[in-house]
């Protein structure tokens, strides 16, 4: 009986892990515009920076899922994902 050679586990970088991005995610684009927010008039805790800084989240953490939902593997180009995040953005709305 031949057995074929098990290939060895290929290490992933942390780049490609879906924790990294989503956390890199949440950082770039909702918690850098808010601190952003300290060089403008008024304050950070005011509600309109709150409300920007929580509509961010949200839509990230939506086009995240959403970006699970819209693999499929017949067409695996950029224009779902793009459609995925505009909705997801459009939702908070």
């Amino acid at each position: 009986m031949r057995h074929e050679k098990v290939r060895e586990v290929a290490t992933v970088s942390i780049l490609a892990r879906k924790r990294f991005q989503f956390v890199t995610a949440i950082l770039i684009g909702a918690l850098v515009p808010w601190l952003m927010r300290a060089f403008l008039p008024g304050k950070l805790i005011e509600a309109a920076s709150l409300n920007t800084l929580q509509a961010n989240a949200i839509a990230i953490i939506v086009a995240f899922w959403m970006r699970q939902l819209c693999h499929l593997p017949r067409r695996a180009n950029g224009s779902r994902t793009h459609h995925c995040l505009v909705r997801a953005h459009a939702l908070p709305l």
